[in-house]
């Protein structure tokens, strides 16, 4: 994954091991949620996952039976997809490539995806792109998987403020800073429609995801914001001090964390 010129530079490269140990997949009735706006089943047809990180979006496609390309532009994020494929015993065609120039065949796909990447990417280039590759009335599924930031006294709200301490540029880089809050957007809709997608649907659920402080400490270093744009001191630093806010204001475990995931789905004319 790349992010636009005007965003935070992040090497996700270097939080590969992390990203997949600590980032948790998609709800499985995100699945179910798209075959229904779909309007098929996502067995026999052909995706491509854009910007697939660990393959967490891309894996779970192919256990439902789809036939999977899944691309990223980080050599070490592949090879812990492949690796997690193998694992699972599902099939899935990895490969280096960029979003805005994927190199594959026009009107190749049934539907293309983007989990929780989107704001990384030169969003009108992927988006045109998108549709290249798109079969006519295939679909663009765009899914996003945020913490949602509730009063000031809790975690998420805590957590932010300590890596945004650590890391004031993170703090200007919405919306791929930690834990912004909402959960909601509306402007990937206008990118679809700017790449001539009709038929625009969204929608979003609610979910509790339960962390120990092991694992919340592990998922706070891979994120984008702190082992992907800090040095290792300055992680080390920070994940000492959040270790500390643990123990001293949420020492229960596990601690619950509200999360939003939210879809913004476009057809291709034909």
């Amino acid at each position: 994954m790349r992010p636009s010129s005007h965003r935070l530079d992040v090497n996700f490269g270097r939080i590969a091991d992390g990203y997949s140990q600590y980032r948790g997949g998609f709800p499985l009735a995100l699945f179910d949620r798209i075959e229904s706006h779909y309007g098929a089943t996502l067995a026999g047809q052909y995706v491509l996952d854009m910007g697939c990180g660990t393959g967490a979006l891309a894996n779970e496609l192919a256990a439902r039976h789809s036939y999977v390309t899944a691309i990223d532009l980080s050599e070490n994020m592949i090879a812990q997809a492949s690796r997690r494929a193998e694992r699972e015993g599902v099939t899935v065609m990895y490969r280096c490539a960029s979003a805005e120039a994927t190199g594959l065949r026009q009107e190749s796909f049934d539907l293309v995806t983007a989990g929780r990447c989107w704001h990384w990417f030169d969003r009108p280039k992927v988006a045109a792109e998108a549709r290249r590759v798109l079969r006519k009335r295939g679909m663009l599924v765009i899914c996003h998987f945020d913490r949602v930031r509730g009063a000031d006294g809790d975690l998420v709200a805590a957590t932010q403020a300590l890596v945004e301490r650590h890391n004031p540029a993170w703090a200007q880089a919405p919306p791929q800073r930690f834990g912004l809050g909402v959960g909601i957007y509306a402007q990937w809709l206008g990118d679809m429609r700017e790449a001539g997608f009709g038929d625009l649907e969204t929608f979003s659920f609610d979910v509790t995801v339960s962390y120990t402080h092991e694992t919340w400490r592990g998922r706070v270093r891979s994120s984008g914001g702190v082992g992907g744009s800090l040095g290792p001191e300055a992680v080390a630093r920070l994940d000492e001090e959040l270790g500390e806010l643990l123990s001293a204001r949420f020492s229960h475990e596990p601690v619950a964390v509200t999360q939003r995931v939210f879809c913004a789905m476009g057809r291709r004319p034909g």
